[in-house]
C-alpha cells in the first residue's frame, strides 16, 4: 500500500505541474498549438520543415525516402541523423506544419515535467521544482532551439534519461528497459554532442553514487551497460546508414569549420548582460559577433544567483558534479578561446564532426534549473549566515551585470547599442530581485492563498525574462506562409519535374540570400521561398543543383563548393551536364532564367577518357568540355571498360522516383551511359536482369557501359546497412515489448525512494 500511496502521490503532482506547465506553453503559443500560425525562423523552414514535407510525401506516396533526388544531385536521405526519431516519423503522417509545430510544444512539455519529476526524485522541494522545470523551458537556449527541433526533443528527454537510468541501477526489471528506450529516443533525436556531453554527466553522476556507497558498482556497470546495449540495438537502423554515410561525407575530421561559430572569447558576459557586444539584425534578433547559431544562450540571472548559492551553503556531490559539468559545457562552447576545446579536438579529433562548439552550451539549460532548484530548496529565512550569502551573491551578479555594461560604454564594438544594452541589463537585475527577493519571502509566509499568490508570481518571471531578453527568438507567421507548390502558383513556367532537369540558384543569388536584408519576415520567407533556397524545393517538388542536407557525399560537395565558394570560374557545358534548365538571376534572386542547352538527366554514346580527379575537374569546368562527347573516368576503371570511342546510343522510357532511375537504351555497339546523379556507393545497376558495375564518373556522377542491342536498365539504391539495421533494432524492440507485457502485472518500487540513494 506504501508503494501504491508514493506512486499517486507522484502522480498527482507531476499532474498538476505538467497542467500548469502546459498552460503556460499553449497560451504563449496559442495559435502555433491550434494551427493558425507555424514558427518559421530560419532552419525550421529552410532545413527541417522540409525534410518532414520530403518524409512526408514520400511515405503517403508508399515509398521509404532513402534517396532524395530533389536536393545536392542526389543524396542519401534515411541515412541522416534524426530522421528515425520517432515522433519525427509520427508528425510526418499527420497534418504539417501543425504537426511538427505541435509536437514542438509537446517536447517543451514533456522535458519540463521530467525536469520537475527528477528534482522531486531528489527531493527537492516542491515549489524548487516547478521553479526548475519553468527554467528548463523558458530560457534563451531553449527558445533558440525551437528552430531546430530535434535539439528541443535531445533536452526534453534528459531527465527522463536520468530518472529511468537511476532506477534501472536500483531496481532493475522494467526499469532497466524503460531507460533502454528513452536513451534510445534521444539518441534519435540526431544531436551527438549534446548526447555525448549528457552521457559524461549521467556517469559521473552514477561514479558519485557508488562512491558514497549508495549504489553496488557492479549493480550499475551491469544495468548501465545492458541499456546501453539494447538503446544501441534500438538505434542500428539509424546508426549503421549513418556511420556509413559519415566515413563518405563532407563532414571533415579536425576540420576548418570544428571551430566555427564558438562563443566569444567574451561570451560568459552574455550570461548576465544578453545584449553584450551583439549586433541588432534587421529582423529585429540581437545576435553576437562571430557566433550566430543560437540567438541567446542566456539563462536567467536569477538561476546562476540561486545556482551559485545552492552550491556554496549546500555543497553535496551530485549537485557539485552538475555544476561542473555546467561549467565545462561553457568552456567547450568558447571552443579555442577555452583552449579545452582545442586540446580535445587534438586528442580526440571525431568531436569536429559535430560542428559549432556553441552547441555545448545547449546543455546548460537542463543543468543550470537543477541547481536553480537545488538553491531554492536551501534557502532558510531565519538563517542569517545563509541569507547574507544569498544577498553576498546576489549583488555580486549585480556588479558584474554594472561592470560588463560599463566595458561596453568604455569599449564598444562597431555596432553596438549601450543604450539599448544598459536598459536591457537594467531589466533583467530587476526581475533577479523580483525573483530572489520572492523566493526568499515565499519562505517565510505560511501555507495559503498569498504563499501560492507570491509563489506564481515568482513562477511567472521565468517567461517574462526568457521572452523580453531578447526580440523575436521564436516569431511566427500565418501558416500560408508554408503553402506548397508556390512556384507552381506564381506565374512563372512550369518547373522541371523529377528526371526532366534542375534548377540552380547562381552563386550571386545565394549570397543576396544568405545576408538578406529584408526586414519583414513574411516578405522574406516568400523571397527565399520563391528563390527556392536551401532546402525550400522540397516544398514545391523542384529537383536543385545545391540544398541544404546536413550529410552528402564528399565528391559532390567538392563540385558545390566550387561553384559557390571559391572564386573560380567555370563554363556553360558544365551547368549543361548538370541538367539546369533553370538559373536565378545574379541581381534578382526570385528571377529566373531560362537555359536551352541544358542536357537530358541520363545522356549515352561518350568516349570514355581515364582520368586522376583533378585531370577530371580541371576539363570539366572549361568552356571546352563537351559532356555529350566525353566522360571522365577514374584511372582504375579502365580494366573494367571494354569501350573505346565515342558510339550512337539513345535513351528512352525515362522514370525517375525516389529510390529507383529506369530507362531502355538501343545502341549497335557496346555504350558508355552517364547520369547527372551523384554517384554513392549503394546504387546498384541491372542491365536486362544482369548485375553492371557503376562507375564514379565526371568526378561525382554515376556511369555504366551497356553492351549492343536493346535493353533495359534499372538503377536501384538499396542500402543493406538500413536492412541489417532494421532486423536488429525490430528483433531488439519486439524483445522489449515482450518483456514488458510479461512483466505488466508486476508490481515496479516506488519511483520516489522515501529516504533512499540519491
Amino acid at each position: 500500500m506504501a508503494i501504491r500511496n508514493t506512486h499517486s502521490s507522484m502522480w498527482n503532482e507531476g499532474v498538476h505541474f505538467t497542467l500548469l506547465l502546459a498552460g503556460a506553453v499553449f497560451a504563449l503559443f496559442l495559435k502555433v498549438a491550434l494551427g493558425s500560425e507555424t514558427f518559421f525562423f530560419r532552419d525550421f523552414a529552410a532545413l527541417g520543415y522540409p525534410y518532414a514535407v520530403y518524409l512526408h510525401d514520400s511515405l503517403w506516396g508508399g515509398e521509404l525516402p532513402l534517396w532524395n533526388p530533389f536536393s545536392h544531385a542526389g543524396v542519401p536521405f534515411m541515412a541522416q541523423m534524426g530522421v528515425w526519431y520517432p515522433p519525427a516519423l509520427l508528425a510526418s503522417l499527420l497534418p504539417i506544419p501543425w504537426a511538427v509545430n505541435f509536437f514542438e510544444l509537446l517536447h517543451l512539455i514533456w522535458g519540463g515535467t521530467g525536469v520537475y519529476c527528477l528534482c522531486r526524485q531528489w527531493d527537492v522541494e516542491k515549489f524548487a521544482a516547478q521553479a526548475a522545470g519553468l527554467a528548463f523551458v523558458f530560457n534563451g537556449v531553449t527558445l533558440s532551439c525551437l528552430v531546430w527541433g530535434n535539439y528541443i526533443a535531445s533536452l526534453a528527454w534528459m531527465p527522463w534519461v536520468v530518472i529511468t537510468v537511476k532506477m534501472a541501477c536500483q531496481y532493475g526489471r522494467q526499469y532497466t528497459v524503460l531507460a533502454a528506450v528513452f536513451s534510445a529516443l534521444q539518441v534519435l533525436t540526431g544531436t551527438p554532442e549534446i548526447t555525448l556531453v549528457f552521457w559524461i554527466g549521467l556517469i559521473a553522476l552514477l561514479a558519485g553514487a557508488v562512491f558514497k556507497r549508495e549504489m553496488k558498482p557492479t549493480k550499475v556497470v551491469l544495468r548501465v551497460g545492458l541499456v546501453v546495449a539494447i538503446a544501441s540495438a534500438l538505434t542500428m537502423v539509424q546508426m549503421l546508414p549513418f556511420l556509413d554515410l559519415l566515413v563518405h561525407s563532407q563532414r571533415e575530421i579536425a576540420g576548418r569549420e570544428s571551430a566555427a561559430w564558438a562563443m566569444p572569447g567574451w561570451g560568459w558576459a552574455n550570461l548576465f548582460v544578453p545584449l553584450f557586444h551583439t549586433y541588432h539584425s534587421p529582423q529585429g534578433q540581437w545576435f553576437q559577433y562571430g557566433q550566430e547559431f543560437l540567438v541567446s544562450y542566456y539563462l536567467g540571472i536569477s538561476a546562476i544567483v540561486l545556482a551559485a548559492f545552492g552550491l556554496l551553503i549546500r555543497p553535496e556531490r551530485k549537485f557539485l558534479t552538475i555544476g561542473g559539468l555546467t561549467l565545462l559545457c561553457w568552456i567547450l562552447a568558447l571552443g579555442n578561446d577555452g583552449v579545452l576545446f582545442g586540446w580535445l579536438n587534438k586528442v580526440f579529433p571525431l568531436i569536429s564532426i559535430a560542428r559549432f562548439p556553441v552547441k555545448y552550451a545547449i546543455p546548460t539549460a537542463f543543468f543550470l534549473p537543477l541547481l536553480m532548484a537545488w538553491g531554492i530548496s536551501g534557502i532558510q529565512p531565519t538563517d542569517w549566515r545563509s541569507n547574507r550569502k544569498l544577498v553576498f551573491i546576489g549583488m555580486s551578479a549585480l556588479c558584474l551585470v554594472a561592470l560588463f555594461v560599463l566595458i561596453a560604454k568604455l569599449y564598444p564594438f562597431p555596432y553596438d547599442d549601450w543604450p539599448a544594452t544598459a536598459a536591457n541589463a537594467a531589466l533583467r537585475s530587476g526581475l533577479m530581485l523580483l525573483t530572489v527577493g520572492g523566493v526568499w519571502l515565499a519562505t517565510k509566509l505560511p501555507a495559503g492563498k498569498y504563499k501560492l499568490g507570491l509563489q506564481l508570481l515568482v513562477l511567472a518571471v521565468f517567461p517574462l525574462d526568457a521572452f523580453t531578453h531578447n526580440e523575436q527568438q521564436a516569431p511566427t507567421l500565418p501558416t500560408a506562409s508554408l503553402t506548397r507548390n508556390l512556384w507552381q502558383l506564381s506565374d512563372k513556367p512550369l518547373p522541371p519535374a523529377l528526371g526532366q532537369g534542375r534548377i540552380m540558384i547562381s552563386p550571386e543569388a545565394e549570397r543576396l540570400l544568405t545576408y538578406s536584408p529584408i526586414k519583414n519576415f513574411a516578405l522574406d520567407l516568400t523571397g527565399k521561398r520563391l528563390a527556392e533556397w536551401y532546402n525550400l524545393n522540397l516544398l514545391d517538388q523542384i529537383p536543385k543543383v545545391n540544398g541544404a542536407i546536413t550529410l552528402r557525399p564528399s565528391h559532390f560537395d567538392f563540385i558545390e563548393r566550387q561553384l559557390y565558394y571559391t572564386k573560380q570560374t567555370f563554363g556553360q557545358p558544365l551547368l549543361d551536364f548538370l541538367s539546369i534548365a533553370w538559373i536565378s538571376s545574379s541581381n534578382n534572386p526570385t528571377e529566373w532564367e531560362w537555359r536551352a542547352t541544358a542536357l537530358p538527366l541520363v545522356t549515352a554514346g561518350q568516349r570514355p577518357i581515364f582520368a586522376t580527379a583533378d585531370q577530371s575537374w580541371q576539363a570539366m569546368k572549361g568552356n571546352d568540355f563537351v559532356p555529350l562527347n566525353v566522360v571522365y573516368l577514374p584511372e582504375q576503371a579502365a580494366k573494367m571498360i571494354t569501350v573505346t570511342n565515342q558510339t550512337e546510343c539513345t535513351v528512352t522510357g525515362l522514370k525517375f522516383k525516389r529510390n529507383q532511375v529506369s530507362f531502355t537504351t538501343e545502341t549497335t555497339a557496346p555504350s558508355m551511359v552517364v547520369l547527372s546523379q551523384t554517384y554513392y556507393h549503394h546504387w546498384k545497376a541491372n542491365v536486362s536482369g544482369n548485375c553492371t558495375p557503376l562507375f564514379q564518373a565526371n568526378l561525382a556522377f554515376q556511369a555504366l557501359e551497356v553492351p549492343a542491342g536493346q535493353h533495359e536498365v534499372i538503377l536501384t539504391y538499396s542500402d543493406p546497412n538500413f536492412k541489417i539495421g532494421a532486423i536488429i533494432s525490430g528483433v531488439t524492440l519486439f524483445g522489449c515489448l515482450w518483456f514488458g507485457v510479461r512483466r505488466k502485472r508486476e508490481v515496479l518500487p516506488p519511483f520516489r525512494p522515501q529516504r533512499g540513494p540519491t
